[in-house]
């Protein structure tokens, strides 16, 4: 019934139309199938550790970090993947009260938190403003992410992305240069940065229509 009711509303357009076989190509793209790329792996329905740590001390940005992890926890959620996320303040606690944890393990980091599988973000390359002094602000970053299984044996531990990727799946981004005209600026970049750069993260993770681009921030 409904295959037919699809039928008889195109044959009422384009009864519609005038006669010529190129007035139809504009109802063709309308009832096109989408362009749909299924998830590459099923997160967990469980707890999730969101884990995004920078290589290098010195390009911490909590600013940007704090921005990737909500705005990826937003569009998990709207994709109604149903991995219950561990909130950051969490995380905090734990390394707060533990002078070890950066010797820890991802999925020890996983276990003390309940969680069944962590998403590691290593943070290859982050700069916000080339230099203190640097006229422009220039956002770009280099990272690589892996999903791992905390339970069980930790060499078998890596759910994703394939073995091939040795490293973990790279996402490179960057954000068109804008002059450094306000201090206030340098923060409110890294926000947006880090809010456009979560949709590059979580594309692996849920059913996505290609034919709709990520947003850009202002």
């Amino acid at each position: 019934m409904r295959a037919r009711g699809r039928v008889a509303g195109f044959l009422l357009l384009a009864g519609l139309l005038p006669a010529g076989g190129c007035n139809l190509a504009p109802l063709a793209i309308l009832f096109a199938p989408r362009q749909i790329q299924k998830a590459e792996v099923k997160l967990t329905s469980g707890r999730l550790l969101i884990l995004a740590e920078t290589a290098r001390p010195d390009q911490e940005n909590p600013v940007f970090l704090s921005a990737l992890h909500d705005k990826l926890t937003e569009i998990l959620r709207t994709n109604k993947v149903p991995s219950q996320i561990v909130p950051l303040t969490e995380l905090a606690r734990l390394r707060q009260d533990n002078p070890d944890f950066g010797r820890w393990s991802v999925a020890r980091i996983g276990r003390e938190l309940a969680a069944e599988e962590v998403l590691y973000i290593r943070i290859e390359q982050l700069v916000i403003r080339p230099t203190p002094d640097h006229p422009l602000i220039e956002p770009q970053v280099r990272l690589r992410m892996k999903l791992i299984a905390v339970h069980g044996d930790e060499r078998e531990a890596r759910r994703w992305p394939p073995k091939e990727e040795r490293e973990g799946r790279l996402v490179e981004a960057r954000r068109p240069p804008r002059e450094a005209s306000d201090a206030t600026l340098l923060d409110s970049e890294a926000a947006a940065f880090g809010r456009e750069v979560a949709f590059q993260v979580a594309m692996p993770f849920y059913d996505l229509n290609l034919e709709e681009k990520p947003p850009r921030e202002p």
